[in-house]
């Protein structure tokens, strides 16, 4: 009696796992024109850096037509170095921060009030190339949305296998590593040095930015 139960036994055990990985992509439109700025600021007295420095800051404080972020500034002491000893040549100040726009024109007429403010010849504004970005919120709830359709894929695709094979499957695991996104869009670059001049700001055409995530699958099938 016990010889038809064993034979049955495989059949109730047996089953595999598939392991695989796919990627999940999705195109969005950039929204954010976005870009550092660089305040440098040289002299022999660090008080007068760091009125400089807070002169930039309070600026960039009350303006409210522009989102600003990572607002951050720092003075340290300069050196040269000669025959073996190190002389001291005053003070560095920076002042870092990012800003951003959904328009272009609030970035451009930021820059030029922006610059307005340089009266020193020891002082340098600097900004690197513009950028167009995908807001930050709304990257996540995309991102977010890429792993909830990797999870219904899984799920029907977990179904269909059901079906084609005869067994059944269910998604045993889902390992969501990391993502990626697309190199952004850049402007030509900004730059407003020592010598004043007409701040030119030309703007590229918007492209798609391609959110990534390639989540891995395990499936089981009894």
């Amino acid at each position: 009696m016990k010889f038809p139960i064993l034979l049955s036994l495989p059949l109730l055990v047996f089953g595999f796992e598939l392991n695989f990985s796919k990627e999940f992509s999705k195109s969005i439109l950039p929204t954010e024109l976005s870009s550092t700025i660089k305040v440098v600021v040289e002299n022999q007295e660090e008080k007068e850096v760091i009125s400089s420095l807070n002169q930039y800051n309070k600026f960039l404080t009350k303006y409210d037509k522009i989102n600003k972020s990572n607002i951050s500034m720092a003075i340290t002491p300069k050196y040269i170095y000669k025959d073996g000893q190190s002389i001291f040549m005053g003070y560095n100040g920076v002042l870092n921060a990012t800003v951003s726009s959904t328009k272009s024109s609030k970035i451009k007429e930021f820059l030029e009030e922006f610059y307005s403010q340089k009266e020193e010849n020891n002082v340098s504004l600097l900004m690197p190339a513009l950028q167009w970005r995908i807001n930050d919120k709304v990257y996540e709830e995309e991102l977010d949305q890429l792993r909830f359709d990797a999870i219904l894929w899984a799920k029907s695709y977990s179904n269909e296998l059901s079906k084609k094979l005869n067994n059944k499957c269910h998604v045993k695991n889902i390992t969501l590593n990391g993502n990626s996104r697309t190199p952004m869009m850049y402007a030509s670059e900004v730059k407003m040095l020592n010598t004043r001049s007409k701040i030119e700001m030309p703007i590229t055409e918007k492209v798609n930015e391609t959110i990534t995530i390639q989540p891995h699958f395990t499936l089981e099938c009894q």
